[in-house]
């Protein structure tokens, strides 16, 4: 347990994760500086039947053990065992197991110091102000940086077939407004998944090709901060289409200080 943490009983961590849903994500990473062999993801996403092994059952029959220290002592003590391996490396944790866990017990934990949280939603409606009453939440438990994740295909259906461009541009316009509800440092970058299955039993949903158009639309309003018209005619040149044919989204020009805007402005990309 690393120095600091709480003594708790430590869990049975075999039989922690059960059947936790895993899904085919190639990802396009907009963070500067974090690669894929850089950036493990320690198991913490989707934990569906979080303490249902009979070893996790008594553990939790103990007192003051709960499933939210079980999860925690797991997580913790992954990213223990791939930090003393690779010591040069940022474990990210897909937040959904975090977001209800009390600030003292995240804080206590240990997690924040050797991890950090990649709060990931793909919806079109996102919710601006709870994912900043989020992030306000991880900076007060003491994690050093904060991520992103969206989704330029996949995500709107396991059986979907065409990518609906203007579902996944609303998704990162949100995203936008986040970035700029905080401070400019807030988030690190954004995580572009693009779903390739629902989980490894299921057909594949969208394939690659029919999602360029999306990726596009999605990469360019993110790195000049709107879809503006500009942006939109940028698309179209890298695309080689005469007309983008997207409705429903409101164009406007950045007001987003998020870092991996500043990084294009000036540069013509």
């Amino acid at each position: 347990m690393k120095a600091g943490s709480p003594s708790w009983p430590r869990p049975p961590h075999r039989q922690l994760l059960g059947t936790a849903c895993t899904r085919s994500l190639p990802s396009v990473s907009l963070a500067g500086t974090a690669t894929r062999s850089e950036t493990p993801r320690p198991p913490s996403s989707q934990v569906y039947y979080l303490g249902e092994g009979e070893a996790s059952r008594r553990w939790l029959q103990q007192e003051q053990n709960t499933k939210a220290k079980l999860c925690l002592s797991h997580v913790q003590a992954v990213a223990s065992h791939v930090l003393a391996r690779h010591p040069a490396t940022t474990p990210l944790l897909w937040d959904d197991m975090l977001r209800a866990v009390p600030e003292d017990q995240l804080t206590a934990s240990g997690v924040p110091q050797l991890a950090q949280p990649v709060l990931w939603d793909y919806g079109a409606d996102l919710d601006v102000h709870s994912k900043a009453l989020l992030m306000e939440k991880y900076r007060k438990c003491g994690f050093s940086r904060l991520w992103a994740a969206s989704a330029f295909k996949g995500a709107t259906g396991a059986s979907q077939a065409l990518t609906p461009t203007e579902h996944h541009l609303r998704n990162h316009m949100q995203w936008l407004q986040v970035a700029a509800s905080g401070p400019a440092d807030a988030l690190q970058g954004i995580v572009l998944t693009g779903w390739q299955r629902y989980d490894h039993f299921s057909v594949l949903c969208e394939l690659l090709p029919v999602g360029i158009p999306s990726l596009a639309v999605c990469l360019q309003s993110l790195l000049h901060g709107g879809f503006a018209e500009d942006v939109k005619a940028r698309v179209e040149n890298f695309l080689g289409i005469s007309s983008l044919d997207i409705t429903g989204v409101t164009r406007s020009a950045s007001t987003c200080t998020a870092p991996w805007t500043s990084c294009c402005r000036g540069t013509g990309t």
